[in-house]
């Protein structure tokens, strides 16, 4: 199941014109991946199935690699935060 489905829904909803691109893993345990793209800025939310935890990234995209600088238990806190960091952006 994609873990992204609540997620999707609220910033589609409270961020008009945004841009989402899933990238599911390829082992069943692996991180899944969400960019999120508007007006010329980006985030990337994580998922980890092992962990049970989201994880959001918006400094240093260029490591695709690296931890996220915030991580989060459930789905709307992820959503909460990703808004923040847009909204300061605008």
């Amino acid at each position: 199941m994609d873990p992204f489905i609540p997620v999707k829904a609220e910033l589609e909803k409270y961020l008009p014109g945004v841009e989402l691109s899933v990238d599911t893993p390829k082992k069943e345990d692996g991180i899944w991946w969400m960019d999120v793209r508007l007006q010329g800025k980006a985030a990337v939310i994580q998922w980890n199935p092992i962990l049970r935890k989201y994880g959001v990234s918006w400094q240093d995209l260029s490591a695709f690699t690296h931890q996220p600088e915030e991580v989060f238990n459930d789905p709307m806190s992820t959503v909460e935060r990703v808004l923040d960091i847009f909204k300061g952006w605008v």
